[in-house]
């Protein structure tokens, strides 16, 4: 058995059986599992763990009691998202650690949005300084991968950046670690190699739109609590009826923010390399912020 599946299952095997949904888990991820709902057909649970990890997956830790956090940042973003009108995968918080949403295919890409640049963003473009705002949002897509591999291609890093050529119906993929040239992707994919669904292409499209909306929703939520959102990462899925919608989770985890201090509430103090109990802390304070987005 794959280590990372003994793992999850040493994990499960920690929680008391009424935290547990009951189900078959149909995926697993770095954080969360995905299970499939006995008592709602059609349904799963988005459940999550107390795993944290940066890079890639290459610093791992647990924070005790982070699962718990996550879920409930997760749950009442999606609440306000659902309630301003944006097609979510979300249904209800179904207990402490998971929340029920809708079965969906996922679509292979993660959808950036960023009004400051940081991160991955100034590593590429170092003309831009850390903390720069931008006056219309950046949107930026990139292919969702494991194992630094995309079908029989051997990739640099996962979660490579896409530059999409309709005209030629080709994608340019770049290491979203280095310096950008355009000129100079690693490798280049034909549609046929990403789109394995021929409507996907338009999907994406609006899948962009969405996450762009999504964006500016939690910006006005965020603000109302004095609190600057600086970017976030959100992935889309596909309903049974076709239908596309924001989907996965939105936690401390995938959005950068800060508080009218300048402390920042997101996974970026793991990425640099804070302690972890210092980090469940900020996502604590976090999931404080975000009971108050629904009243």
């Amino acid at each position: 058995m794959p280590e990372e599946n003994t793992v999850i299952l040493q994990t499960l095997k920690s929680f008391q059986p009424n935290e547990l949904p009951r189900g078959r888990c149909i995926a697993t991820g770095k954080t969360k599992l995905i299970i499939d709902l006995e008592e709602s057909p059609g349904n799963v649970a988005v459940f999550s763990m107390d795993n944290v990890t940066a890079g890639n997956g290459r610093r791992k830790a647990v924070g005790e009691g982070k699962g718990v956090l996550s879920n409930e940042i997760s749950s009442n973003v999606f609440a306000r998202l659902k309630r301003d009108g944006i097609p979510v995968a979300f249904v209800r918080k179904g207990g402490d650690r998971w929340f029920e949403a809708p079965a969906c295919r996922m679509l292979p890409f993660e959808l950036v949005v960023r009004r400051r640049g940081t991160g991955s963003f100034t590593k590429r473009n170092p003309i831009v300084a850390d903390g720069a705002y931008f006056e219309q949002l950046v949107s930026e897509t990139y292919l969702k991968t494991t194992g630094k591999r995309w079908g029989e291609h051997e990739l640099p890093d996962d979660d490579p950046l896409m530059v999409i050529d309709e005209k030629k119906k080709v994608i340019h993929l770049h290491d979203a670690s280095v310096v950008f040239d355009e000129g100079k992707p690693f490798l280049t994919l034909p549609f046929s190699a990403v789109f394995t669904d021929p409507e996907d292409f338009e999907r994406l499209g609006t899948a962009q739109r969405q996450s762009i909306l999504t964006f500016i929703a939690l910006e006005a939520a965020w603000r109302e609590q004095e609190c600057d959102l600086w970017d976030f990462k959100v992935e889309a899925g596909v309903t049974a009826k076709g239908e596309v919608i924001i989907a996965d989770v939105i936690d401390a985890e995938s959005c950068r923010v800060r508080d009218k201090k300048g402390v920042d509430l997101s996974k970026q103090f793991f990425r640099d390399g804070g302690d972890i109990d210092k980090v469940v802390a900020r996502y604590r304070m976090a999931a404080e912020y975000t009971k108050r987005f629904n009243n």
